[in-house]
């Protein structure tokens, strides 16, 4: 059974961060991490904008597949560049595992733990990605994962003693079964919208794209939260 804590403060953490998005987008039509508000602003960048107030010291990558010319570019331009890893997903067309598992292969021998985030989701809030990581904390083998109004969201904290099993997973489930795997080490922390709020979609792309809003904490009131990504 799952436990949930509430969001507590934390120092930076040896963790590492993973930000999905190697993927072509099918569902949405088009390739999403490029889209476009009216004031410029790309749902990657903002996505990674959100990401980069993580407390996490270890290194932080960007995994690419499909669409891996147009992102680097993306990336280039960000003031942040160099924060920023590139790893190719050569075998992105067999889903989000493929992705996963580049970006685990990329990083160091002895990585800590590993924050794994989706690339379409720019409303997570700096409280949550820290609490996420202080409720891992001293447990090698804990899932943490944020949740709202009952469904689990992202990105994921996952233990150093589950990287070797993480790595093994295959097609588009991500982690998903290897969380139902180990309920019993997976703790809940109670947070926003925002956790469970993405741009999978052609409806909510639009919703971006009219958006006239540049407050990226809060999530759009049109647009409906989903429970069914993987990971």
């Amino acid at each position: 059974m799952s436990e949930q804590r509430p969001i507590t403060p934390h120092e930076p953490d040896q963790c590492a961060l993973i930000v999905l998005a190697a993927g072509a987008s099918l569902r949405a039509g088009r390739p999403k991490a490029l889209v476009r508000r009216p004031d410029g602003r790309a749902l990657l960048d903002a996505t990674l904008d959100a990401l980069a107030q993580a407390p996490v010291a270890g290194p932080r990558l960007v995994v690419i597949g499909a669409w891996a010319a147009a992102i680097e570019a993306l990336l280039a331009a960000r003031p942040d560049s160099a924060t920023w890893q590139r790893v190719g997903c050569e075998d992105w067309h067999e889903g989000m595992a493929a992705s996963l598992r580049a970006g685990l292969a990329a990083l160091p021998p002895g990585t800590g733990a590993v924050m794994v985030a989706l690339g379409d989701m720019p409303h997570v809030e700096p409280g949550m990605l820290d609490a996420l990581l202080a409720c891992r904390q001293g447990d090698e083998r804990r899932i943490v994962a944020p949740c709202h109004a009952q469904r689990r969201g992202h990105p994921v904290v996952w233990g150093a003693g589950l990287l070797a099993e993480l790595a093994m997973v295959r097609g588009d489930e991500g982690g998903r079964h290897l969380i139902a795997r180990h309920a019993g080490q997976l703790t809940l922390v109670p947070a926003g919208a925002g956790c469970v709020t993405d741009y999978d979609t052609p409806e909510a792309l639009r919703s971006w794209e009219t958006s006239a809003t540049s407050d990226d904490a809060q999530a759009p009131a049109t647009l409906q939260p989903r429970s069914d990504r993987p990971m």
